[in-house]
């Protein structure tokens, strides 16, 4: 019982650490739409935005989506905020959702962890390159 625990405490460490890191990124949670540009390599850059999918008092549901001119580079993803609890979660990743399944094993059973870290691992990119918004609707 106690691992299980240990791994809810984690996860919620990592979603609050990434609510601050969003916040810090964007500012505040006012925009419906903001384009951001993002400096790679050797003059490259990469493009995002954070689209509003959905929008209530505590929660809000943003869809980071990023394009390169590398398809490896190319990815959507769901944010879940919450602003009472203060946190930002991975809810899917190119459309998954991370939930298990046994019977058809299409999802690995560290999924949220991995959607999670890897929301971790891009905030941080954006927060320590060359990151400007371009638009912010």
């Amino acid at each position: 019982m106690e691992n299980n625990n240990s791994k809810t405490s984690h996860h919620i460490s990592v979603c609050e650490a990434n609510f601050y890191r969003i916040k810090r990124l964007i500012n505040n949670f006012d925009s419906n739409k903001i384009k951001f540009k993002i400096f790679e390599f050797e003059g490259n850059y990469t493009y995002a935005e954070l689209n509003i999918v959905s929008k209530s008092k505590h929660t809000l549901i943003y869809r980071l989506k990023q394009e390169s001119s590398s398809k490896f580079n190319s990815f959507y993803m769901d944010l879940k905020i919450c602003f009472d609890a203060y946190l930002c979660e991975a809810i899917s990743y190119q459309g998954k959702k991370d939930i298990f399944n046994v019977k058809e094993k299409i999802n690995s059973k560290d999924e949220k962890y991995q959607q999670n870290r890897f929301l971790t691992e891009w905030l941080e990119y954006a927060l320590f390159s060359e990151t400007t918004i371009q638009e912010s609707i």
